[in-house]
């Protein structure tokens, strides 16, 4: 019969073991020298890197399998101490972050971007294939630095990328402005219908759609110059209207009144427009069919 030990498996749960030297250039440390070669990663673009890691691990013990003894064996045979875990689990780390790095450019590392659950994979794999027992919670990065002389390059980046999204942020708001004032705060509903239209090869959905977007610009829903376009084309609408209709009417009242007294009509629009022309300032009429004479009239 085997008597396994559950307190010291209970001291090995949620450990954490944090890589602080292993791959860091500590620049804080007065009696290390610049040309001192410190060891770093090299990343997929033959660049090196410095960076830190925080791993959390545990004897695999699940109280609730039938086998859950298993990995406590492997851990007694083949480990034996937390001391040795921990030495292990460094190991493992700095092997499967050493093959991760070398598949992770640069500029990937410096965004944290760095395929962590590939090496919490590969931490398990070995971990495994050792047969210690152990389980990788998980894996992530505390820190990362670049040489010195690529530091100008770095923040040059940053800055950039900075500027970037500052200018993309200043058109998203300009963009939205000048579309609210265009056609109201609502003008996402018509630039989806615009696209929903130019999208579709369907001529019978398209002239639904179109008919659709025709009712929303002559809805309320409608603002922006926009609104203010079609409420004054519609004020000019009105008025023609109305204009033609008078005219119309008044051309049917002359049409009757021509019909009845031709001749008093004709007389009554002759003196009009002799009443007309001769109520503004004429300097001279030129008569037609004469010598070139031509009528003075005083003002």
């Amino acid at each position: 019969m085997i008597y396994i030990n559950y307190s010291i498996l209970w001291q090995l749960n949620e450990q954490t073991l944090t890589l602080n030297e292993s791959f860091w250039n500590d620049t804080t440390n007065q009696n290390q020298s610049e040309n001192n070669l410190v060891m770093g990663l090299l990343t997929a673009d033959k660049n090196i890197v410095h960076g830190k890691w925080t791993i959390s691990f545990s004897v695999g013990l699940n109280l609730k399998e039938s086998n859950n003894h298993k990995n406590a064996l492997l851990f007694f045979k083949n480990v034996g101490s937390i001391e040795k875990a921990r030495d292990i689990v460094k190991l493992v780390a700095e092997r499967a972050i050493v093959h991760t790095t070398a598949q992770t450019t640069v500029d990937e590392f410096i965004r944290g971007k760095e395929k962590i659950h590939i090496i919490k994979e590969k931490m398990q794999s070995l971990l495994i294939q050792m047969e210690t027992g152990l389980n990788i919670h998980s894996v992530s990065q505390k820190a990362y630095s670049v040489p010195k002389h690529l530091n100008f390059e770095f923040q040059a980046v940053n800055r950039a990328e900075s500027q970037k999204a500052l200018k993309i942020e200043e058109s998203k708001r300009y963009c939205a402005m000048m579309l609210n004032q265009t056609a109201g705060r609502d003008y996402i509903k018509i630039i989806q219908a615009i696209n929903n239209i130019e999208s579709t090869n369907q001529s019978e959905k398209k002239k639904y759609l179109e008919k659709h977007l025709k009712k929303y610009f002559l809805s309320e829903l409608l603002g922006g110059m926009a609104a203010e376009v079609i409420n004054t084309a519609k004020i000019y609408r009105t008025s023609t209207l109305e204009n033609i209709q008078a005219a119309a009417i008044n051309f049917q009242r002359l049409l009757k009144t021509e019909k009845e007294h031709s001749n008093l009509l004709r007389n009554r629009m002759i003196q009009d427009c002799l009443e007309n022309i001769f109520s503004k300032k004429i300097q001279s009429i030129v008569l037609p069919k004469t010598d070139g004479s031509h009528l003075i009239i005083e003002n």
